[in-house]
């Protein structure tokens, strides 16, 4: 076995998950705050951050979030299994030893849509990707803070370009955040359920994918500080460079 697998808590058959309360949350960025976004990350641009605006406050039911990213050693059992398609950088049907305990990446939605499916019926219990507000709640720990563990970056707290590794790492590597996440972001972007659409009252231009891609979220290990915060949010995107995903498990009466 590899020595990326042994006695690896982290690595199971159903996820470990976090349940949040009903109750509300902080969306979004204020629009005032746009320009001051723009001079503190050199290199972005104003239509990134505009498609977070306005901020608001949304009502967000009861839901349970997995702790860490979906593993490509846990992807492995649905591809052995429901005979999916695997990563196109693994070797085969399985990922590179050294990978195994890493979040599997570069999927399609569908791929990630797939996967919610085969764990529902292995388990019985309903698996399924979290909405954007959802993501966003996790990831605010129930305040307005900028960043999972605060407002300012650490690049101690995420694996993003910031960090130099240039690759993902196993799960875990950079701590628990929040409410007790870990790698909610850097290391992988992580797909959700939400439809790609501009928030009501926004000025952003009308996106030309609008409500035909759905929204990926928490920035990546090839990508920078600004997409570590937790208002910050992919949708007219058409790779899959760098993305993954986490469940959401449902709860009775759901």
């Amino acid at each position: 076995m590899a020595l990326s697998l042994i006695g690896d808590p982290r690595i199971a058959d159903e996820p470990l998950v976090i349940t949040l309360p009903p109750g509300p949350a902080t969306i979004g960025t204020p629009v005032e705050n746009v320009d001051d976004l723009v001079r503190r990350y050199p290199g972005t641009e104003r239509s990134w951050f505009v498609k977070e605006t306005p901020r608001y406050r949304a009502h967000v039911q009861v839901f349970a979030l997995a702790k860490y990213p979906v593993t490509n050693q846990e992807y492995a059992r649905f591809v052995a299994d429901a005979g999916h398609a695997a990563p196109s950088w693994w070797p085969g049907a399985e990922p590179p030893a050294r990978y195994r305990n890493h979040p599997v990446r570069d999927l399609r939605w569908g791929d990630a849509v797939a996967y919610c499916r085969w764990l529902t019926v292995r388990t019985g219990r309903i698996y399924r990707l979290p909405d954007e507000r959802e993501w966003e709640k996790a990831a605010r720990a129930g305040d307005d803070r900028e960043f999972p563990w605060g407002n300012d970056f650490d690049a101690a707290r995420a694996n993003t370009r910031e960090a130099a590794v240039e690759d993902t790492t196993p799960i875990g590597c950079f701590g628990a955040v929040g409410l007790g996440f870990f790698d909610l972001v850097g290391n992988v972007e992580e797909w959700t359920n939400s439809w790609f659409r501009l928030y009501d009252g926004s000025n952003a231009e009308p996106a030309k994918y609008a409500h035909e891609t759905r929204v990926t979220r928490g920035g990546s290990f090839a990508l920078g500080a600004d997409t570590a915060r937790c208002a910050r949010r992919h949708g007219p995107y058409d790779g899959t460079a760098g993305i993954g995903f986490r469940l959401v498990r449902g709860l009775t009466g759901r």
